[in-house]
């Protein structure tokens, strides 16, 4: 895989916080803002920066970025987890009301602030609250070491004379040998001038030179942003609320007081992830076919039946899959994750092409995104097929899916030794998601890199052919991948050497847009029932001309799948690369499909050049198929002239068929849990005994109904309206149009004819 330009998380800090927590109620604190666990719980309205509380008051923070953002903590105390926020000075952060919005302290004259707070590292002063605007300034410090370790909060104040008074007090649990959480609270009457500090509800110190304020509109500020690196240090805070009211420590529990003696808000906590959340996930989203790029033209992306999106940017109108770069749990992944989870991703990829020596720090990126985003699909690209390394990868990292991208269509020609090698990685993929139960998608080549100088032109990538691109395509499906990533859509910010992908460099469709267009189309009308089944089995069909055979795909014979097919032959001339794959699948009732595929393609060749006829012979015990039409995502009825059936098949093309009955899985009535085409009381007890398989309101809505066409009508909303492409597309696959052959072949041992 190429590596794009890094997602860059400083333009999208503001985006970090969601949503609100309850607000604490009473006449006397109409003012109080709660921020709790200030990481997650703030909502966004009107835009990134500005928060309200539940009753519509206004605060508005801006985040100050001169070399960082503001991240998340990798410190997780045992409560108030991942969810603190850090404010790192080293990187000059900082959080504050801007002056085109002041926090105004005057409305009573009085204000609190307090939160939960734990010191980080010793170095130097760390700012915690400011008001910015002077003369008549404050502000609220971790000082420097004093004694023995032990640190003092300072509370700096400037009259409006400019008369300076500082308080500072020695505080032991300010150590950073042995940091704790605590409640702070600062308590501000500006009638009095006395400004508070207390820690856990005890009164640490006082001043009494912060008033009155000349002015009543402040600036407030938490965390600094110095232009030196003067100031630096870094400190977790939690649960901050602001009052408009000078609270009372009390019992810390009652109206009016310090909330000093309640627990810090609990984070997410980690729950158990179900083995089959990755299958799960496929069956309850469209057929995924993304393509890795953030394209300037979304409407030309969904033009081309991309239904996800894959990007470090958020495409508004596409559902989204987040494009990480995750080493390692960091404040700038918590940050991206933060973002990611505000702008609605659904899906994260964690990192392309895993390197070895990078598998346990993605994996603890991994753990994080699962604990704070439990449902949405996580899933890694590998940097290769090999077996020993493949099996590190899922074991530590735990994704729900994986993917890999090889890319096969190079130089002037098709080289015997890149296919084999292009069908032995998909069967050892297609084995491992076997082995562990979980998906398996791939990337698609859809560029080219013909300005790559650092590569013999003859090894160079190439954009495929509609035939090519197809092959990739059909011949994946037939393999059990269950998803898509084109690589890639547009060369917006892509490096020079490449020269080509859907969309040219001036952002027009190339000569592959079409064929990218319609066969998503199909892929995405198959795609509604492949996301049930189960690959079975994997055979190669070969036309007697090409070069070469998998090494690791057994030739078709007899034997394969549940042994109802007497014979596959790919009928007229022979031809190099005339050649087919077969696949099996079994839903969950065991019942059997096979995806049958025209391997034929060539340099420069569209489909419709390639087209191939075949003919299937099945046991005696079997008179009628059954089709899931690729352009309509209708269901066929095929009956069979002496148990056989000749079809026709584009280029690389590749069509499914049921043996047992039309009722093909994924096309069912909603509460149809035993898949028998009505839905009555067995549906029922079926659901009784495990209400994971659906929703009981499905079959209380359709109880009672029976119809042997009903995958027709589901089936057909998925599949595209008519594009250009598609209407060309039509009248060539009018050529595959079923008919029955009286001329057969009889029961054979081999793939031949």
């Amino acid at each position: 895989m190429y590596c794009k330009t890094a997602f860059n998380p400083l333009t999208l800090a503001t985006l970090l916080l969601a949503v609100w927590a309850p607000r604490i109620s009473n006449a006397e604190t109409t003012g109080l803002y709660t921020f709790d666990t200030m990481a997650r719980n703030w909502s966004i309205e009107n835009g990134p920066e500005r928060f309200f509380d539940d009753s519509g008051n206004d605060l508005h923070f801006d985040v100050t970025v001169n070399l960082g953002t503001v991240g998340l903590s990798s410190d997780v105390p045992s409560v108030a987890p991942q969810d603190s926020l850090s404010l790192d000075y080293n990187f000059q952060r900082g959080l504050e009301t801007p002056s085109t919005d002041l926090f105004t302290i005057g409305t009573t004259g009085q204000l609190t602030v307090e939160f939960w707070y734990k010191p980080l590292l010793t170095d130097t002063l760390r700012f915690i609250l400011s008001t910015t605007n002077g003369p008549d300034t404050w502000s609220i410090s971790q000082a420097t070491p004093l004694v023995g370790g032990k640190q003092g909060i300072d509370i700096f104040t400037k009259d409006s004379n400019g008369v300076v008074d500082r308080k500072k007090t020695e505080n032991q649990f300010l150590d950073d040998a042995n940091p704790e959480w605590s409640h702070m609270a600062f308590t501000f009457d500006n009638a009095t001038g006395f400004m508070k500090m207390y820690r856990n509800g005890v009164l640490e110190t006082s001043s009494i030179n912060f008033g009155p304020y000349a002015s009543t509109s402040h600036t407030l500020r938490l965390g600094a942003e110095n232009p030196s690196d003067t100031f630096s240090g870094k400190f977790l805070m939690d649960d901050l609320r602001i009052s408009d009211v000078a609270l009372q420590p009390g019992t810390g529990s009652g109206v009016g007081e310090l909330a000093w003696n309640a627990s810090l808000s609990e984070g997410p906590v980690a729950q158990p992830r179900d083995p089959n959340f990755g299958k799960n996930w496929v069956r309850n989203n469209p057929f995924m076919i993304s393509a890795w790029s953030k394209p300037a033209d979304q409407q030309l992306y969904k033009d081309a039946n991309f239904q996800t999106a894959l990007s470090s940017e958020a495409l508004p109108g596409i559902a989204g899959h987040f494009l990480g770069s995750f080493n390692e749990l960091s404040d700038e992944v918590r940050t991206s994750v933060q973002w990611g989870i505000n702008a609605g991703v659904t899906g994260w990829l964690l990192r392309d092409e895993v390197p070895q020596d990078k598998i346990a720090g993605v994996a603890d990126a991994a753990e994080y995104v699962r604990l704070v985003d439990p449902d949405s699909l996580i899933y890694v690209s590998l940097a290769g097929i090999n077996p020993t390394y493949v099996d590190d990868v899922i074991t530590t990292i735990q994704p729900d899916a994986f993917m890999y991208g090889f890319y096969p269509w190079e130089g002037a020609t098709n080289t015997t030794d890149k296919l084999r090698a292009h069908l032995d990685n998909m069967q050892t993929a297609r084995q491992k998601s076997l082995e562990y139960d979980i998906p398996v998608f791939s990337f698609i080549q859809s560029f080219d890199d013909l300005n790559n100088p650092e590569q013999n032109p003859n090894d160079n990538n190439r954009l495929p052919s509609g035939s090519e691109l197809r092959t990739e395509l059909f011949t994946k499906l037939a393999a059990g991948f269950k998803g898509v990533s084109y690589y890639l859509f547009d060369l917006e910010n892509q490096s020079p050497r490449f020269e080509n992908a859907l969309l040219d460099e001036n952002g027009i469709p190339s000569e592959l847009y079409p064929h990218a267009q319609q066969a998503n189309a199909e892929v995405l009308a198959l795609g509604e029932s492949l996301r049930y089944l189960e690959s079975t089995d994997w055979r190669n069909v070969w036309g007697g001309v090409t070069s070469f055979t998998p090494n690791t795909i057994p030739s078709w014979d007899l034997n394969a799948g549940q042994g109802q097919i007497d014979s596959i032959s790919i009928d007229g001339p022979a031809a190099d690369l005339k050649d087919a794959m077969v696949g099996y699948f079994e839903d969950d009732l065991g019942e059997e499909y096979f995806m049958l595929v025209n391997m034929w393609h060539g340099v420069g060749l569209d489909p419709d050049d390639l087209i191939a006829d075949f003919t299937v012979e099945f046991d005696s015990s079997i008179d009628t198929i059954w089709r899931l039409n690729r352009l309509t995502g209708l269901v066929e009825e095929i009956s069979l002239t002496s148990n056989a059936f000749t079809f026709s098949l584009p280029g690389g093309t590749g069509d499914l068929f049921k043996i047992n009955n039309s009722n093909f899985a994924g096309l069912f009535l909603s509460g149809d849990f035993d898949l028998d085409g009505d839905v009555d009381g067995n549906d029922f007890l079926l659901w009784q005994s495990d209400p994971s398989i659906g929703n009981l309101s499905d079959w209380q809505s359709n109880y009672g109904t029976s119809s042997s066409t009903a995958s027709l009508t589901s089936a057909a909303t998925v599949v595209p309206e008519p594009t250009a492409g598609l209407l060309f597309m039509l009248g060539i696959m009018a050529l595959s149009s079923v008919r029955n052959r009286t001329n057969l072949y009889g029961r054979q041992s081999n793939e031949t004819t």
